[in-house]
């Protein structure tokens, strides 16, 4: 595999593994459940950064983007309740590993405002990390 499908790969088993809710993956058919209450997730991929000016290895990094959707109308705490749990389980210094290609949490998640959509009310929550490939 790629390094790109490793750090994918290894990021996507931890949201397996630690989310409880059902989970949107991207390009994958998803039927939200009748509470209407899952995470849709999202890759974004940064620029790669050359350390060395000998050698080829590369700083890889991005963002995770976990989008807690939830029902509108029952205001935004009983959300925030939810994305603060989600947040405890990828703490900063997190390390995933795929084919030995070691992926680390660098920073505290970021919990963005809540956004309404026509039928939702979906909170961001954004995982940083990087990969040294």
């Amino acid at each position: 595999m790629t390094p790109e499908e490793n750090i994918e790969q290894a990021l996507f088993a931890y949201v397996r593994d630690h989310v409880t809710l059902p989970i949107a993956w991207p390009n994958v058919e998803f039927t939200p459940p009748a509470d209407h209450q899952y995470v849709a997730v999202t890759h974004f991929r940064n620029q790669n950064e050359r350390l060395y000016l000998r050698g080829n290895e590369q700083r890889r990094q991005g963002i995770l983007q976990l989008s807690l959707v939830s029902l509108l109308g029952v205001g935004p705490s009983p959300s925030l309740a939810v994305a603060a749990e989600i947040i405890e389980d990828f703490p900063q210094d997190t390390i995933m590993i795929s084919e030995g290609v070691r992926v680390r949490i660098t920073r505290q998640p970021d919990t963005m405002s809540g956004i309404q959509s026509d039928v939702s009310w979906i909170i961001p929550i954004s995982v940083y990390y990087e990969a040294f490939v």
